[in-house]
């Protein structure tokens, strides 16, 4: 079961799906924030992933750019 907060739901919801699961044996709940995990993901290594699935050139290109916009944002963010 995959359970998230998003604008259309909300932590009541998430709270009463939670007591519903617990109830049918359910037992696992894990909370996870992964606000600042791209911030430290390691770029390079992902491109060199991304590269062996795809060989076009230019699609490349655009992920690249995207995330040194991404970089220089947050850094702006922060600065």
């Amino acid at each position: 079961m995959l359970l998230w907060l998003s604008p259309k739901r909300d932590a009541h919801g998430a709270m009463r799906h939670i007591r519903r699961a617990v109830k049918k044996g359910g037992f696992w709940v894990v909370d996870v924030d992964i606000t600042g995990y791209f911030n430290n993901f390691p770029h390079e290594k992902l491109m060199a992933l991304v590269e062996q699935r795809i060989s076009d050139r230019r699609i490349l290109k655009l992920i690249r750019k995207s995330t040194v916009m991404h970089k220089k944002e947050e850094h702006r963010k922060a600065g």
